[in-house]
């Protein structure tokens, strides 16, 4: 079926070559013309060539002939070619063959790999029976005799509220303040009845319904308005009367107490806003 088509146009040459070459001499033409038939000479020579040895190459590959069908021409043959100027070179046309190539399907087969079971066996080892040693008497411990235990011992007071005192007195110190003031003020004497400086001077208890504490010391008040080691403690800017809310106490440097803790009643009087009270040695 590859072929059909050149033997095809070696056929249509051959019919019209006689009205090529009698178109080529009556133009006047003939020694162009002659060049050009011996081309188409060759080139129809070429081409059957080409046809022979393709068929003597199927005989060879395949001897069995098979049919092949000619496609039918539906369109009418022309009677007459114009005439080429030129040598027409058919070109070969190459049809690529497929080829399939199948390759084999391999279905991949499970193997099951049984792991060998191992059962384990079971060894009963002896234990060792332990007897029990017998543990020596220990002896019993002596009880200690109790020790005593140490108390302290509270040192005795050796000051006390001197003789006619608390004494009320106007505020004679602070003339600014006048009535603006409640206090109270004082000395504590050695047994040689001589003032005695650097002791601390307690108050507590409660003032204008509130915890109070105050504290002096003797010797700090400036001027000595109250004579020499004298104290003095502020309770407030507005005389009260109250009666034993208070206490007042002496105490060395240490903290130690030096005196009982001695009750004493407050006036609201302007007159009586200065208590003066004194402690002298035992």
């Amino acid at each position: 079926m590859e072929r059909a088509p050149a033997a095809f146009f070696i056929h249509i040459l051959a019919q019209n070559m006689h009205l090529i070459l009698a178109s080529n001499i009556k133009a006047g033409r003939e020694v162009r013309m002659l060049k050009k038939l011996v081309w188409l000479m060759f080139l129809v020579l070429v081409t059957a060539c080409s046809v022979v040895m393709g068929d003597l190459s199927d005989l060879i590959v395949n001897p069995t002939p098979v049919a092949s069908e000619t496609p039918a021409l539906t369109e009418e043959i022309p009677t007459e070619l114009p005439l080429p100027t030129e040598a027409v070179t058919p070109e070969a046309t190459l049809v690529p063959t497929l080829e399939e190539t199948l390759a084999p399907t391999v279905e991949p087969t499970e193997a099951e790999t049984l792991a060998p079971s191992l059962e384990p066996t079971l060894t009963s080892t002896p234990t060792a029976t332990l007897e029990p040693t017998p543990v020596p008497p220990t002896a019993t411990p002596t009880p200690l005799p109790a020790t005593a235990t140490p108390t302290a011992t509270a040192l005795p007071f050796i000051y006390a509220i001197q003789a006619d005192t608390p004494l009320f007195m106007q505020n004679f110190v602070h003339p600014t303040e006048a009535c603006n003031w409640q206090g109270i003020a004082g000395q504590v004497f050695n047994s040689a009845k001589t003032p005695v400086a650097n002791l601390v001077v307690k108050v507590t208890g409660t003032w204008q319904n509130k915890p109070f504490i105050g504290i002096g010391v003797t010797g700090m008040v400036d001027g000595k308005p109250y004579g020499p080691g004298s104290y003095e403690i502020v309770l407030g800017t507005t005389p009260l009367s109250s009666v034993d809310k208070l206490t007042i106490q002496v105490f060395d440097e240490r903290g130690n107490p030096l005196s009982a803790a001695v009750p004493f009643s407050t006036s609201a009087d302007c007159a009586k806003n200065l208590i003066v009270i004194n402690f002298v040695q035992k």
